[in-house]
């Protein structure tokens, strides 16, 4: 029983250590239906980082639309780099609540939904409208945001739209990684499996052993659900 007890403990040592790694992006180029200037209030004023957020109030470092309360527009985002989106944030900064809906625009051009909704005035106060993906596991370098200004009345503003993702070879790395560790722990169920046939080992240490492989299966579920990856061969041990 040396090997799977080895095997467990290197797997207690490592499988700790494995994440998968997300970074956040602010957009580099903008696009709009329409704007009220070419310059101030432009949908170039939604790219880079923040500039106007926290304050709320018609400032002209926010994007907003050729007139107010005229229906619906739109602003797409494009970013330095496709990565599999974990969520999109919205800096509204001027009368917030007129986004109806949110896509993400993949390299060959396609749009995919992850969040609608019907657009409804909020409190009067600048905020980050976070939408966290659950749907969509391609790489995209684009955000489109639809709003409808004749839901929530004055200027509709936003100052700026960050992406939080990972890149495709970091979702690789993460896939390698968990086909690895399923290979182990099936390695450690065959060798437990063979003691207790062999009766070469205590009971009461098999016990312990299946219960500690329980425990790594457990976290094995956990480190899948964050790396966003289909669910194993082992299911629920």
């Amino acid at each position: 029983m040396k090997t799977p007890v080895l095997l467990f403990l290197l797997l207690c040592l490592g499988v700790s250590g494995v994440q998968a790694a997300s970074f956040q992006q602010w957009a580099t180029n903008a696009e709009a239906s329409s704007q009220y200037r070419n310059d101030r209030w432009s949908a170039s004023q939604a790219t880079g980082p923040p500039d106007t957020y926290p304050r709320h109030g018609d400032f002209d470092t926010a994007w907003t639309t050729g007139s107010r309360d005229s229906g619906f527009e739109w602003l797409l985002l494009t970013y330095p780099e496709a990565v599999v989106v974990d969520e999109v944030l919205v800096y509204e900064t001027c009368n917030p609540g007129a986004i109806v809906k949110v896509e993400l625009v993949d390299q060959a051009g396609a749009s995919h939904e992850i969040w609608r909704g019907v657009g409804e005035p909020a409190p009067k106060e600048a905020r980050i409208f976070t939408v966290a993906n659950k749907a969509v596991g391609v790489a995209v370098n684009k955000v489109r945001l639809l709003l409808d200004t004749s839901r929530v009345p004055g200027w509709n503003e936003i100052d700026a739209v960050g992406i939080t993702g990972r890149r495709i070879v970091d979702q690789v790395a993460d896939m390698s990684v968990l086909n690895e560790l399923d290979a182990v722990l099936a390695r450690l169920e065959e060798s437990i499996e063979r003691a207790k046939a062999a009766r070469s080992a205590h009971p009461a240490f098999l016990q312990d052993l299946e219960a500690c492989l329980a425990d790594l299966l457990a976290t094995r579920d956990v480190l899948q659900r964050e790396m966003g990856v289909s669910q194993s061969q082992w299911g629920n041990y």
